[in-house]
């Protein structure tokens, strides 16, 4: 079984790659071919985390089922196999919000299958295999489509239909995957369950919830400059879709790949809080950097490069923290209560960045989320019982 489940999530992933090279440039295509308000760039930047709320309720209640997981891979690529039509902004973001969700709602399940099927070396393991394949593919297919979008920019409806494709295909892999969930909580239940075992593991857990307050601070900093970045690129850098692509593509790709070997030996020899410090004290000093980017344009390719590097150790340290502070328990509860704890957080930063920018330009926003970064930073170096109380 542990070879089935390891076949099919570094496949799904690779399969996946060049839809989510697509995705990563849907904010820069709605501003800068839709013409579309920075408000309403902002609506889609945080509609990503928002989405987590209603996500949590599908991993609750329906992930946790073989077909229900595999329908949920398939249905949130059908609608992007239709995009080669589409010629609404509001479609675009419709769409948008319902791969999210499905997305966030399927990642507890995929946990929850590494923690009983899997040792925790192997996890680790395969996990950073998993995103390494993964960012590794995003130093070809960026490019190509990148230069692709130069040359035509309306190919960006048939690329999305073509990418949603290979997407679709992904889901025969995971036809073989066993149940993760052994009951489904009572129909009384369903509406309140995760808000219930959210406030229970936040007011029983100070490890966690110390854990979750740095690190929600942390996210906040890199989510708070969102909405300004489609704009810096296209306005005040005037990159062409080939150099965004580089930037936020390739150079966060390599910096990803090079950094996820050394970050996996880190998580296994370094309290959880010590390891999401150096992942917050990176993510401290990308919008510095990229405010550089104003006067010599090459320092965005170094910030995008350290935004891998940190990435690469964020993502580590947040898919992996519920099985670390669950410990023999079952892990979803603590998948579930990360993800309702993104979504209120993506309510009002992204909102709160373009309001900054409104007030007063893209340096201060930049500033403010360097700042949310270093609090956070200093408030998972300062939790002394990390050591005792959780053993990553």
């Amino acid at each position: 079984m542990s070879v089935t489940i390891s076949r099919a999530f570094i496949w799904s992933r690779v399969l996946s790659i060049p839809f989510w090279v697509m995705l990563n440039t849907l904010t820069i295509i709605l501003y800068k071919e839709f013409h579309v308000s920075p408000l309403l760039v902002t609506l889609l930047i945080a509609l990503k985390p928002m989405t987590a709320l209603l996500a949590s309720y599908w991993s609750c209640f329906f992930s946790g089922k073989n077909r229900n997981f595999v329908l949920t891979n398939l249905i949130r690529f059908v609608p992007f196999l239709f995009f080669f039509a589409v010629d609404s902004a509001w479609t675009v973001i419709i769409c948008f919000s319902v791969y999210m969700i499905l997305s966030r709602g399927s990642m507890p399940v995929w946990t929850e299958l590494f923690k009983k099927h899997l040792p925790k070396d192997s996890q680790h393991r395969l996990f950073a295999l998993g995103n390494t394949c993964e960012y590794l593919g995003t130093t070809i297919f960026p490019i190509v489509i990148g230069m692709m979008l130069d040359y035509n920019a309306d190919l960006w409806r048939v690329l999305f239909s073509l990418t949603a494709l290979l997407g679709v295909a992904s889901t025969i892999l995971m036809l073989p995957l066993p149940n993760t969930l052994s009951e489904t909580p009572p129909i009384t239940k369903k509406v309140f369950l995760p808000w219930k075992n959210a406030f229970s593991i936040i007011k029983n857990r100070p490890d966690f919830r110390t854990y979750l307050i740095g690190f929600m601070l942390g996210g906040a900093g890199l989510m708070v400059i969102q909405p300004v970045l489609p704009i810096f690129f296209v306005d005040e850098l005037q990159f062409s879709y080939t150099e965004m692509m580089i930037a936020i593509s390739v150079c966060k790709g390599v910096g990803y790949a090079m950094a996820s070997p050394a970050w996996v030996k880190l998580f296994k020899r370094l309290p959880i809080f010590q390891f999401s410090f150096l992942v917050a004290m990176l993510a401290f000093c990308f919008p510095l950097i990229l405010i550089g980017a104003k006067w010599v344009f090459w320092l965005c390719y170094v910030a995008y490069i350290g935004y891998g590097l940190m990435q690469s150790g964020s993502e580590l340290s947040w898919h992996l923290s519920p099985a670390a502070f669950s410990r023999k328990k079952e892990s979803l509860p603590f998948s579930e209560t990360n993800i309702l704890a993104v979504g209120l957080r993506g309510c009002v930063i992204p909102f709160l960045g373009s309001l900054l920018f409104y007030l007063f330009n893209s340096v201060v926003v930049m500033l403010v989320g360097s700042l949310f970064c270093l609090l956070g930073s200093l408030v998972l170096i300062n939790y002394k019982e990390a050591r005792e109380e959780v053993v990553a």
